[in-house]
């Protein structure tokens, strides 16, 4: 069908159309708004009622398209996040097999690499494990050289962990190890819809574990 692009022809259509004829001798009535031409509308797969996602999808799902889930539907997806952070753990434990830091000492680094320097008291409450336990991760950092201890400026009583040049290589060896595993599968596994949906589910399971 041939047709201008950004607007319907200027004329009136016959009875059966838009334009219809308000009386003998009486003015015809406004025509409804159309679409141009030129272009069509996508096509959605919930059908002309709507509750659909476009076909040719072009960005991640947002909540409004699909109904508010049932208490239950809520209590298994709980269920298959707790699973799934499992395993994903687990993945990328085999993912970085052979380095030299464990999951929860990667964590650490991670965070002082992003934060800065920061008191045991203050790592132990950003990472939900007793201060006991993160003096000894600690302790163990700084034995490998991969953090090091400085004077509090404002808490004689404290000190400050931060990293040193050592742990900052730490922790790129670490990151570019588990990340790359994680991109390889998202790139292979997923396609990019899928990709998407993913992307913007980042987002809000961070919310989930936001620090207080």
């Amino acid at each position: 069908m041939s047709g201008r692009a950004g607007g319907a022809d200027p004329g009136p259509a016959d009875t059966g159309g838009p334009w219809r004829a308000a009386g003998a001798d009486g003015p015809r009535a406004a025509p409804s708004p159309a679409p141009p031409r030129g272009r069509s509308r996508a096509p959605t797969s919930g059908g002309p009622e709507g509750g659909g996602t476009a076909a040719g999808y072009s960005g991640p799902v947002t909540a409004h398209e699909h109904q508010p889930p049932s208490p239950d539907e809520l209590r298994e997806a709980a269920s298959k996040i707790r699973a799934l952070a499992g395993q994903l753990t687990r993945r990328l434990r085999e993912a970085s097999e052979g380095a030299d830091v464990t999951m929860s000492q990667a964590a650490v680094l991670s965070r002082l690499d992003r934060r800065g320097p920061a008191t045991t008291v203050e790592l132990a409450r950003a990472e939900r494990v007793r201060p006991q336990s993160m003096g000894a991760t600690l302790a163990a950092l700084e034995d490998a050289g991969l953090v090091e201890r400085s004077p509090h400026p404002t808490d004689r009583r404290q000190a400050l962990i931060s990293l040193t040049a050592e742990g900052r290589r730490q922790v790129e060896e670490v990151r570019r190890t588990r990340e790359g595993w994680i991109a390889k599968a998202l790139r292979e596994e997923l396609d990019d819809r899928e990709r998407a949906v993913v992307v913007e589910a980042v987002g809000l399971l961070a919310r989930l574990v936001e620090e207080e």
